[in-house]
């Protein structure tokens, strides 16, 4: 069975992708945007570390984790990620907390 010449297969592909598109599109949801947006480089500090994982705070209030830790409480990091994304691209050391 076909419809024009194509697939009953083949047509329901095809709607299935309409609508997904038309879906993204009134949702205001910007493919491009998440691809492509900027890498942003801060420093924060550590501010939790539980079983090798530590947690950080950057300037989005996004709270972003950095699996095997090597950091401790306290240090200071530079860390690199895209907005609004929770994964960590890139991590340093940059001092650690003075005790004393």
């Amino acid at each position: 069975m076909s419809v024009g010449g194509v697939s009953l297969g083949k047509t329901a592909i095809i709607l299935i992708a309409a609508g997904v598109a038309i879906v993204f599109v009134i949702s205001g949801f910007q493919v491009i945007d998440v691809l492509f947006a900027a890498n942003i480089t801060e420093e924060t500090q550590v501010i939790i570390k539980e079983q090798g994982t530590c947690t950080v705070q950057a300037e989005d209030d996004v709270p972003r984790t950095i699996g095997d830790c090597p950091y401790d409480v306290g240090d200071t990091i530079s860390i690199t990620y895209k907005r609004e994304q929770p994964s960590i691209s890139e991590h340093q050391l940059i001092r650690e907390q003075q005790q004393g």
